[in-house]
């Protein structure tokens, strides 16, 4: 089996003679196996030139320096050991080549040095003594706590409340300055925000970059206590690099404004030595100190498609473009997270539920936009049908026993004054011009019968933490491939959307990105955006009254702006 899928899927022939390379058949990403297992397990047996492992396969190769640790190895294993993630025994063959790979990129971004040594034993200790490891002024997070000095950092906006200055930096960094200045890096400014983060082994931070209209060029990182490995990436590059202990890290110019630096959460990491090959190292706890300088100008760098300074807001859109908008950042996105969107959406919300539940005996009613469908089944009384434009959704629908039509809400396939009840629920934010999300409303409006009444949600700018929209309080921090919260994503030439985190605060902005986070079985996570537009209470509002509808009432619902409107007699 194994002999003939290394021939076809990889052009490599198993052979019955010793080699230098190994390939473990049976241990791989997709058995749950990662490659500080590997390193860990095979280093045992001498020295390591490589260690891949194939995306979604069971396939590792190891190459040895010497061709001795390879027999050490395969006599020692293969039939014999057993690890936990697998049922059976390793499965070991001898290999007369291994895949490409493209080595591990270890390089720094441009714009960063990184100064190993920078701070003495002595110093280090007396960095960690001024900082208090007990009181209750540390802030947990998901993966590590942090504390701050100068002002306060707020996570979920990547910002800082630059009003509200707290406890001073302390005093013992005051003989870092100079110092930096000396290491042939001009200092520009004296830093005045300090974050501590406490790493204990198996925590990180996720890829980030930090908000440029809130801080100034050049951050500075000094790390205690331990090594990590720091991940930076852009569009093209992902490289891995090495923070040793007692460093000094400064990030500046394209490495701070154009490319996200972060730190798996793993508890040890893989290192290659020029004299070791590749070494496993257990994480300890690390404490980093990150120095800022607080900005009080919009951003004036030249990396204007990461620059929340420059972003602007959808009514830049076009109507063509705002097609292509709404395909790629609503409709596939739907499209994508189907499944997984129907698993976490099963509880109507007690507002609209009541809603319903006051409808007259025998009513036609029309829910547009309905999902996977929770909203009905309530009453056996009245006559349910939904609208929905994603298919997946459409067919959950179906399955569940519901009326369910395929269909654009900027388009609805009804006959005027038909319904005598309709419902709205989170679908106009999805619209990112005000002429589509008005025609939307109109036609709400055109499809109700004289004397109708209808129930219109959307996501409001005022949120709180206990109420996030639509119950899913998304986390700020994720791992895995994809967009990360703090950039901001380019759509054309004219527009640029910040990616933000829907974690219970205000919204900055009028038009974003949101995260969507799921996950596939022996795969990493999947990370989906999804467009809305926040609504401030009047926009809603003046949306019904301009379609000649009546407002009855409006409300705030759990992060969200809600109105019941008529239809005219």
């Amino acid at each position: 089996k194994y002999h003939n899928l290394l021939k076809k899927d990889y052009g490599i022939s198993s052979s019955e003679n010793p080699q230098k390379s190994i390939v473990w058949c049976n241990g791989g990403l997709a058995s749950g196996i990662c490659k500080e297992d590997i390193v860990e397990f095979f280093s045992k047996f001498g020295i390591l030139e490589n260690a891949a492992l194939i995306p979604k396969r069971s396939f590792a190769f190891i190459t040895f320096k010497d061709i001795s640790c390879a027999i050490a190895c395969y006599e020692t294993s293969h039939g014999k050991c057993h690890f936990s993630q697998l049922t059976g025994p390793m499965c070991l063959l001898y290999v007369d080549k291994v895949p490409e790979m493209s080595p591990l990129d270890t390089s720094l971004p441009p714009g960063s040095i990184l100064h190993k040594g920078f701070i003495s034993a002595k110093e280090e200790s007396a960095l960690l003594d001024s900082i208090n490891f007990t009181g209750d002024d540390w802030q947990p997070l998901k993966h590590r706590k942090v504390k701050h000095f100068g002002y306060e950092f707020v996570y979920g906006e990547n910002s800082a409340k630059k009003n509200d200055a707290i406890r001073d930096i302390p005093s013992i960094c005051d003989n870092l300055w100079d110092r930096i200045t000396n290491k042939e890096w001009a200092l520009p400014w004296i830093p005045d925000q300090l974050t501590v983060n406490c790493y204990e082994p198996g925590q990180g931070i996720p890829p980030h970059i930090d908000t440029h209209s809130i801080f100034e060029d050049t951050i500075l990182i000094i790390s205690l206590g331990a090594d990590t490995q720091m991940e930076f990436k852009n569009e093209h590059y992902h490289s891995f690099v090495h923070v040793p202990r007692r460093s000094l890290l400064i990030l500046s110019g394209e490495s701070r404004y154009a490319w996200t630096h972060g730190i798996s959460s793993r508890d040890r990491d893989v290192y290659f030595d020029k004299d070791l090959g590749y070494v496993v190292v257990q994480r300890g706890t690390r404490i980093s100190l990150t120095f800022r300088r607080i900005r009080h100008k919009p951003c004036d760098c030249k990396f204007v498609d990461y620059c929340d300074s420059k972003v602007t807001d959808s009514n830049l859109l076009q109507e063509e473009n705002a097609v292509a908008l709404e395909n790629k950042y609503v409709n596939e996105t739907y499209s994508n997270i189907a499944n997984h969107f129907s698993l976490t959406r099963y509880k109507p919300w007690p507002q609209v539920l009541e809603f319903i539940r006051d409808f007259p005996v025998g009513s036609l009613v029309l829910d547009v936009g309905c999902g996977n469908g929770k909203y009905f089944g309530h009453r056996d009384n009245i006559f349910e049908i939904g609208s929905e434009l994603c298919p997946s959704l459409v067919l959950i629908c179906s399955k569940r026993g519901f009326e369910t039509v395929n269909n654009n809400c900027l388009s609805l396939p009804f006959n005027d004054h038909v319904f005598d009840r309709v419902i709205c629920i989170a679908v106009l934010h999805h619209l990112c011009t005000l002429k589509r999300r008005q025609r939307a409303m109109n036609e709400l409006i055109r499809v109700l019968a004289p004397g109708g009444k209808a129930l219109v949600y959307v996501w409001a700018e005022q949120q709180t933490e206990e109420e996030t929209p639509l119950l899913e309080q998304q986390e700020y921090e994720y791992q895995g491939d994809g967009p990360t919260v703090g950039t901001n994503i380019k759509l054309n030439s004219t527009v640029t959307l910040p990616v933000i985190a829907n974690n219970g605060k205000n919204f900055k902005r009028k038009d974003i990105l949101v995260p969507w986070k799921t996950t596939e079985e022996y795969s990493n996570v999947k990370t989906f955006l999804r467009y809305y537009h926040i609504f401030e209470e009047k926009e809603l509002i003046d949306l019904c009254l301009s379609g000649g509808a009546k407002v009855v009432r409006t409300y705030y619902d759990t992060g969200n702006w809600c109105i019941i409107f008529s239809k005219m007699e």
